[in-house]
């Protein structure tokens, strides 16, 4: 009314970014090109004002996949930025054009232009560059590089508080989360997703819930978990309009396809595929011919060579794209292309070469192909190609021996040590035919998951062992391995190798060693590991308390402390590093916390040391 143009347009430009926000990209596009008509039309506001129209504009159309516009238009938002002489837009600008050339799939231009622009920066930091951090650490992701895409997002997260950015700290949770879904640690990558979520409460960017809903359903995904899977990927999908997530419709494709509903799986990876062809991702591309290969190959198998030219020719496209893009990595890890369709490839002279490089790198990378992959951390849980085994145990005693078997997989074991073990009150008649039974009940339970059709236990000169034919992946295994391999290190003065090694064992412990049995033999290994965690969880915390990391020793005393309410010397490195990071209040509640425990639990005071500790910084006033 008042004929003020240049607030009218920022106000527009206000309730555009809200919109943006909120998931409304087409309506949030809509009032963005009105309020840049206006700018360019009545001459109001400066360079400065476009330069921001500009990219949020371009934000829109990346959010719709629409990334030729988003090129065309951040390209002339630069070009002004050069002219202007805005070199901090610039740079954001810049970011933003790298981070389409990533959702297009040109990972090495990223990496180049993200290295160059980084060795510049890094010495003076802005705003920026947590987010150009982000890109390079993804890339790094999809290429297999865990290591320098860990230290990218540490050093994002460190940036990203100095600068109070909410969203920086947010969308590192995500990519935290992404980074350990690729490597597999699909309740570890959960755990950040959550984080991710509770931060975005406040804020709530809807293509942030989206990223995170949808990365959260491949986490169950991969690990055969379907019904979780589909229930997060449906929250996705509420919404009428939603944003360039062609790759969870791929996922919404893959849960149907590993339900067995081919024709809506087939239905779902073809609207997929027409909307990446359209948008031009290279990367996305792919992955869905990638879906396609896996769906004809199943109905190949099942239904005959009806499917075959299908299988072949999609599997073509997927092999063309990854060997031109270098997608090596990626097109095994996350398009789960695995060794029968690369067989297959080589046995249909579909890009023979490359299929034989894919097929030794898939060796290389993920060594021996299991028969079954199996979990005693947290209770017993069996996969068979990345999905939970639907286990069906006729008594407790099956399920006790069958796992006995396992920790002795490498014995003879006699009968009669069975029968002392398992049914010592019973007469040996009685023992006797108890134990043919279990062992019948263990073998048909075997057979209800596993179709191998070769016997699981051998029986010979009066003992058992398990088939050695079967290949069989035990998590305590690789937990034992991981700590003799830390032990090595440390003694050679590897110390950040074997901190490394650590680590990686306590990621595989998801809790009591089969904490659903009750049996003597499982009760002592239960203790053993209980301890081995916690001895290695306290390792970890005095590192990272030398180092002056007082974050990471809270993480890990508060481990140490939620297995064992009792550990005093946990609590006092955790109030220490509370202290030290200026977090008096936390310090005084887990204070507060072991007082509680020890009076009820065993009628005693904390120890004169934490005691002293609390009662020195009394005397300080507090910074909160």
């Amino acid at each position: 009314k008042e004929g003020k143009e240049k607030e009218r347009a920022m106000a527009m430009y206000g309730i555009a970014s809200i919109l943006c926000y909120r998931g409304f990209y087409k309506k949030a596009l809509k009032v963005e090109e009105e309020a840049l008509e206006l700018i360019e039309a009545k001459d109001v506001g400066n360079g400065h004002l476009k330069i921001r129209m500009l990219n949020d504009i371009g934000a829109s159309y990346y959010y719709l996949a629409n990334y030729s516009k988003v090129i065309l238009v951040i390209s002339e938002a630069l070009t002004l930025c050069k002219k202007l002489g805005h070199p901090l837009e610039e740079r954001k600008l810049i970011n933003n054009l790298l981070t389409c050339y990533l959702k297009l799939g040109e990972h090495e231009k990223v990496i180049e232009a993200g290295k160059r622009i980084i060795k510049k920066e890094e010495n003076n930091p802005t705003y920026s560059l947590p987010y150009l951090y982000l890109n390079l650490g993804y890339t790094y992701v999809l290429k297999g590089e865990f290591k320098r895409a860990r230290d990218l997002f540490k050093k994002t997260l460190k940036l990203s508080k100095s600068f109070n950015n909410k969203r920086g700290i947010n969308i590192t949770f995500n990519h935290l989360g992404y980074l350990n879904l690729v490597m597999g640690n699909y309740e570890q990558a959960r755990l950040y997703y959550k984080k991710a979520l509770r931060l975005n409460i406040e804020r709530v960017e809807e293509t942030i819930n989206q990223d995170v809903l949808g990365e959260i359903s491949q986490s169950y995904l991969f690990e055969g978990e379907l019904t979780k899977a589909e229930e997060y990927i449906k929250k996705i999908f509420i919404k009428k309009e939603f944003s360039n997530k062609d790759s969870f419709l791929i996922t919404k494709g893959e849960i149907m396809l590993e339900f067995g509903n081919f024709s809506e799986a087939k239905r779902i990876l073809k609207l997929a595929l027409n909307r990446i062809v359209k948008h031009q991702s290279k990367f996305d591309l792919m992955l869905v011919h990638c879906a396609f290969a896996k769906l004809y190959h199943k109905r190949w198998i099942r239904e005959g060579t009806i499917h075959c030219a299908l299988t072949c020719e999609h599997l073509k496209k997927a092999l063309e794209l990854s060997k031109n893009n270098i997608y090596h990595f990626a097109i095994i890890k996350i398009g789960k292309i695995d060794s029968s369709l690369l067989q297959f490839a080589i046995k249909n002279k579909i890009e023979t070469r490359y299929a034989r490089f894919l097929l030794k790198e898939f060796k290389s990378q993920f060594g021996v192909q299991y028969d079954l992959v199996i979990s005693f951390f947290g209770g017993l849980k069996i996969k068979i190609k990345g999905k939970v085994a639907s286990e069906k145990w006729r008594t407790e005693k099956a399920k006790s021996l069958f796992c006995y078997f396992l920790f002795n997989r490498k014995k003879r074991i006699s009968r009669d040590k069975l029968i002392e073990l398992m049914w010592p009150e019973k007469s040996s008649f009685e023992a006797l035919h108890v134990l043919h039974t279990t062992i019948y009940y263990i073998r048909m339970a075997v057979n209800s998951f596993d179709k191998k059709k070769i016997p699981f236990i051998y029986y010979k000169n009066e003992c058992y062992e398990i088939n050695p034919n079967y290949k069989i992946w035990l998590d305590f295994d690789e937990f034992d391995r991981l700590l003799r391999e830390a032990r090595v290190h440390k003694r050679e003065g590897e110390e950040n190798i074997s901190i490394e090694k650590y680590e990686s064992a306590i990621n595989l412990y998801h809790g009591e060693f089969l904490v659903e049995l009750y049996d003597i033999w499982s009760d002592d290994k239960r203790l053993f590991y209980k301890e081995q965690y916690l001895r290695v969880l306290d390792k970890l915390a005095t590192f990272y308390m030398k180092k002056n990391d007082f974050n990471k020793t809270i993480e890990y005393c508060k481990k140490i402390i939620s297995a064992d309410a009792f550990r005093e010397d946990a609590y006092q490195k955790a109030i220490k590093s509370y202290m030290e990071i200026g977090h008096r209040r936390a310090a005084f509640k887990l204070y507060e916390q072991l007082k509680k425990v020890l009076k009820e639990e065993l009628n005693v005071e904390p120890s004169s040391e934490i005691k002293k500790l609390i009662h020195k910084q009394n005397h300080f006033p507090s910074p909160i």
